[in-house]
């Protein structure tokens, strides 16, 4: 069989992904043509090593490249020291997405039409995450599914988290932050109930609110986090207490 049929054939083969993937046709399709760079892919070696080998329906080699019809490089398919490596390259010949795999596993990653990375999809051994990027290299958007739950993260233009939402266990949590990365409204769900909480900039709750199974509570904290009132709807009825500076109770009704 020579190199011509053996491409024919690969070419039937892959013609079934089409649907899945159209630029794979479209390199497939190049192979046909002959368009590979001499240099990289010899076609007589590949005949006398296929032969030597007794695999007349494989085509092997470390590097292939494909090539448009102006003969630019736009496809590059490799195996390194660190694994396997799929880059695909625009007409100026810049790489703008790529696909490799390493000891960490699988990792996709796009770039825009200036070189500047955009988008990464990863799956390490704690789960699958992606990163979305700005024009300056700043991850914006992360979104992972997680061991221990999934989450989304929004990140400001100065690189600094400003809104998570994420799922523990039995737990729905949303946290809000200000420019310094500390949580100023945070919001939970949980299997016994739901509480918001509002915190200072120095990161101390002053005052939250809760509906647990016992009933509804609204607690004002000072400035040293020692509660100082607050109004609680329980079994026993409605309470309403008001404590000094230093959280001791001065005042109390109970109906």
């Amino acid at each position: 069989m020579t190199i011509e049929d053996r491409l024919e054939k690969m070419e039937r083969e892959l013609g079934r992904l089409k649907r899945r993937s159209r630029w794979l046709l479209g390199a497939i399709l190049l192979v046909v043509g002959s368009l590979f760079v001499p240099e990289v892919f010899d076609t007589r070696a590949i005949r006398a090593q296929a032969q030597a080998a007794g695999t007349a329906n494989e085509i092997r080699a470390n590097k292939i490249l494909l090539v448009d019809k102006m003969g630019d490089k736009r496809i590059t398919l490799a195996v390194n020291e660190d694994g396997p490596y799929l880059a695909i390259l625009d007409e100026k010949g810049n790489e703008r997405v790529a696909l490799t795999i390493d000891k960490n596993g699988p990792d996709m990653s796009m770039w825009d039409e200036k070189g500047n990375g955009r988008v990464s999809l990863s799956i390490d051994e704690r789960g699958p995450h992606m990163s979305l990027f700005d024009e300056n290299g700043i991850p914006r958007v992360g979104l992972a599914a997680f061991k221990n739950g999934p989450y989304l993260s929004l990140i400001d233009a100065n690189d600094k988290t400003r809104a998570w939402l994420g799922i523990e266990k039995d737990t729905s949590l949303l946290l809000l932050k200000d420019k310094n990365e500390i949580t100023r409204l945070s919001l939970a769900a949980f299997n016994d109930g739901s509480r918001m909480g509002l915190i200072d900039e120095k990161g101390l709750v002053r005052a939250w609110f809760a509906v647990l199974k016992d009933g509804s509570r609204l607690v004002l904290d000072g400035e040293k986090g020692e509660p100082r009132a607050w109004l609680a709807v329980v079994k026993e009825g409605p309470r309403l207490v008001l404590a000094d500076e230093n959280g001791k109770v001065i005042w109390s009704a109970l109906k």
